[in-house]
């Protein structure tokens, strides 16, 4: 299977995994077979104030996930 990296907002993500103990999954989220293309539209997401939004890309292969670090 080859990668995908996906956007997602990591604290809405965590709080939801902490509440519910369930995984969040990738629904509503951007999805992307390659990783250029989802670091560009990430520097073209809107910064919100810190604390609103804690957008990240998560590369995920195999069952494995990985956050990338910029």
């Amino acid at each position: 299977m080859e990668p995908r990296y996906i956007i997602i907002d990591r604290s809405k993500r965590d709080k939801f995994e902490r509440e519910w103990q369930l995984p969040y999954g990738y629904n509503g989220c951007r999805i992307f077979s390659n990783l250029d293309e989802a670091k560009k539209y990430y520097k073209e997401i809107p910064k919100m104030p810190v604390g609103k939004v804690d957008y990240i890309i998560e590369s995920y292969a195999n069952g494995l996930t990985e956050v990338i670090t910029l």
